[in-house]
């Protein structure tokens, strides 16, 4: 495979990450979404069974379970979402460093 092939095939690969990355941008979003919405009514909903503070409300809603996978769901979704972003990063530099290696071949 010459130079130009693995130019080529970085480019492809390129695409690839970048539509699954607008794809894993919306899933991390939703998961945030769903997160802050659930702890949100986990928080109302101690403050209705009579809990006063609000930080006692919210130490209530971080351990609820349900509050607690929501959370992992949404670091999951945003830990893939930036690997898939420094993959991005670093093939627009390989495929930077291919077309020197090409443009010098040519001169």
């Amino acid at each position: 495979m010459g130079p130009e092939d693995t130019v080529a095939a970085l480019c492809r690969d390129l695409d690839r990450h970048i539509a699954n990355y607008a794809d894993q941008s919306r899933v991390a979003a939703e998961a945030d979404a769903a997160y802050r919405t659930g702890r949100a009514k986990r928080i109302l909903r101690a403050r209705a069974d009579g809990v006063k503070s609000i930080s006692e409300a919210e130490t209530i809603a971080d351990a609820d379970d349900f509050v607690a996978d929501l959370r992992l769901k949404h670091l999951i979704a945003a830990a893939h979402q930036d690997a898939t972003g420094k993959t991005i990063m670093a093939l627009r530099e390989r495929i930077g460093f291919g077309r020197t290696l090409l443009a010098n071949q040519r001169e």
